[in-house]
């Protein structure tokens, strides 16, 4: 974890419970994520908490999936057309089948 996560890390960390800053950079990394760990499970709000860490620590985080405008734009044409052809077949597939039903409803 760079410098600059960390330091993100223990302000949220003070943040969130409460806490001076000064008391959490005295501990390392793996002595942060026990101490966290380690509140939330004496905690009685422990998911309002963790959540609340959550949001704070991935807050400036990029969303992985998350296409380009004009990528969504392209995959919904795509969709679009996918749906015309699949509803326009359906519906040639009842053209057919009532245009059968009326040529036997007359020969009766």
């Amino acid at each position: 974890m760079n410098g600059l996560n960390l330091e993100h890390l223990y302000n949220c960390t003070a943040s969130i419970l409460e806490l001076n800053v000064t008391f959490l950079l005295r501990l390392n990394l793996s002595e942060i994520r026990y101490f966290i760990e380690e509140t939330l499970n004496k905690s009685t709000r422990r998911e309002i908490l963790r959540q609340a860490l959550f949001d704070c620590v991935l807050v400036n985080q990029e969303r992985p999936f998350d296409l380009p405008w004009w990528q969504k734009l392209f995959w919904s044409l795509i969709f679009a057309v996918i749906l015309l052809v699949a509803t326009g077949g359906n519906i040639i597939v009842m053209w057919i089948v009532l245009g059968k039903k009326t040529d036997c409803i007359n020969v009766i």
